[in-house]
């Protein structure tokens, strides 16, 4: 399970949205029935969301992932779970091979109108930050015939259609989308440039909260 320091932990910043407060809270409960979860790692968990209400939107540990079902927490390893997908342009994409970077993971779907709602911004802060070239990488994933209800033809029609260029890989099988524990949609993946788990956020973020936590993840590392 990842080291969770308690000053680590609460890690608030940007704007908090109804949306993800419901989400937050939502697993907070779940936590808190879920058998075997200790009674230091509920009150963590409890101060963290009574943080992200009182300060902004927190960064979940990625421990928190193992009640949605991600292998990313029930491993018992904060190192993020390997992949190598191609992405939209058919460029294969190794999650390992960007080690020494910072790497903002975003599930999402072609339904989900908080996901759609953030890509605009997901790509402004994608040429911002040097197009993946820089110490930040910016990869979306998408599940076409799996978690989507488009083919990889549609995820890719669909991309072109808005005019959102970032790099985007296919999950066809869903495989990673279950490894992550995205059961909440978007859910944003924040990965140090150790190849560990920084966390995660369940729900829409605007572009401050994500600058934000892009920040915090690059902080970690030094």
């Amino acid at each position: 399970m990842m080291n969770m320091p308690g000053a680590a932990l609460l890690l608030a910043v940007g704007l908090f949205t109804g949306a993800v407060w419901r989400c937050l809270e939502k697993e907070r409960q779940a936590l808190r029935r879920r058998s075997g979860i200790s009674r230091t790692l509920s009150a963590v968990l409890a101060v963290l969301v009574l943080t992200a209400a009182l300060c902004g939107q927190a960064i979940w540990p990625a421990s928190a992932s193992a009640e949605t079902g991600g292998a990313a927490a029930e491993s018992g390893d904060d190192t993020a779970p390997d992949f190598t997908l191609r992405d939209q342009y058919g460029q294969e994409h190794t999650l390992s091979a960007y080690r020494g970077k910072v790497v903002f993971l975003n599930f999402w779907t072609t339904w989900c109108p908080w996901c759609i709602q953030e890509m605009p911004e997901i790509e402004e802060i994608y040429h911002e930050l040097g197009e993946n070239q820089g110490d930040v990488v910016i990869l979306g994933v998408a599940a076409p015939d799996s978690y989507d209800t488009v083919d990889e033809q549609g995820i890719i029609d669909f991309l072109a259609e808005h005019g959102w260029t970032y790099p985007v890989v296919m999950d066809s099988t869903g495989k990673y989308f279950n490894a992550y524990g995205a059961q909440s949609l978007p859910t944003t993946w924040l990965i140090r440039a150790d190849g560990k788990l920084m966390g995660y956020i369940p729900g829409a973020m605007d572009k401050p909260a994500m600058l934000d936590v892009i920040q915090q993840t690059l902080d970690a590392g030094q």
